[in-house]
């Protein structure tokens, strides 16, 4: 397979919208993509959500209503965009089966309106402080 290009590496995921993801399809039609939106990796709990199997042919919608699902389960600071393009194979030896996968993986930041990502109060406005989900408040 060809490098993943032009993946997001910065993306905004806003309430009541569809996530529109684009990239350089990579013309192998046995590839697939996997998307991976994870809001709130520090804030200790699941608000993530996994595109697995897209068809490698450059844009994909994640609808409004899974976005606000989403966004419904919290937000933690830094959240981000995984977009991986794979192939997979198999063959059975006499030793057992063997698989091979090659992938592809870039990694982004989403942004989120209201929220601020912090690793430190300095990170914030004036009067509020980084809290332990490394978001200001």
């Amino acid at each position: 397979i060809t490098a993943l290009a032009g993946a997001p590496t910065e993306l905004e995921l806003a309430g009541g919208q569809d996530l529109h993801v684009t990239w350089t399809p990579g013309g192998v039609d046995a590839a697939r993509v996997r998307l991976v939106l994870d809001l709130a990796h520090h804030g200790g709990i699941a608000a993530s959500m996994e595109c697995d199997a897209l068809p490698d042919d450059g844009a994909f919608d994640v609808p409004a209503a899974l976005v606000d699902a989403l966004l419904d389960i919290g937000v933690a600071g830094f959240p981000t965009i995984t977009m991986s393009r794979r192939t997979e194979d198999s063959t059975t030896l006499s030793v057992g089966c063997v698989e091979l996968g090659v992938v592809s993986e870039v990694v982004g930041n989403l942004t989120v309106p209201g929220v601020v990502s912090c690793a430190s109060d300095d990170d914030c406005s004036a009067g509020e402080t980084c809290r332990d989900d490394l978001t200001c408040g």
